[in-house]
């Protein structure tokens, strides 16, 4: 059987743990036979990581985009604040309390969620989760709210998903 491999310059199989075959460029590709725990463990190790990266990029991105949506919010409220209402083109939202509030700390918590998303994914997760709450909320769903309302709720779901717990240690 040695001989098969050396006269064709291919690696032989390697046995795991477990009695399952490896290919040994296979091993961290996901391409073996008959994998070993310690090979599964870091399978799952790797994907926690790439949900946790994933959970940070679309977390920055829904709240970068609520940060727009906001100042625009914002500057609305204070336009029909300053100028008043005109007739059949801009009236006063219901709550413009309400609606200030949203627009200032929805995209704070996204982006600190998404911060946090790598370090603490529950504590990340949770607050990308309010800040998607917040935005429909307040604004509803609409053309300019579904991007960043979609983007914090899945980044939220990843994270929390993420599956390994934080780190061994208090949290406060």
């Amino acid at each position: 059987m040695s001989d098969t491999y050396a006269a064709t310059g291919a690696l032989p199989p390697v046995r795991g743990e477990n009695g399952g075959l490896f290919h040994p460029r296979a091993v961290g590709r996901g391409l073996g036979v008959g994998a070993s725990s310690d090979y599964v463990r870091d399978i799952r190790t790797l994907l926690e990581g790439r949900m946790r990266n994933a959970a940070l990029v679309l977390g920055l991105i829904g709240g970068l985009w609520a940060m727009v949506v906001g100042f625009f919010v914002y500057g609305y409220i204070e336009f029909v604040t300053w100028f008043g209402e005109v007739p059949d083109l801009a009236r006063q939202v219901d709550d413009p309390d309400l609606f200030r509030a949203v627009a200032v700390f929805a995209p704070l918590l996204a982006i600190a969620g998404a911060a946090m998303a790598r370090a603490r994914a529950l504590w990340g997760g949770v607050l990308m989760l309010i800040a998607a709450a917040g935005l429909y909320h307040a604004f509803g769903l609409g053309v300019f709210t579904i991007f960043p309302l979609a983007f914090c709720g899945l980044a939220g779901v990843l994270a929390i998903a993420a599956g390994k717990p934080d780190e061994e240690k208090p949290h406060f």
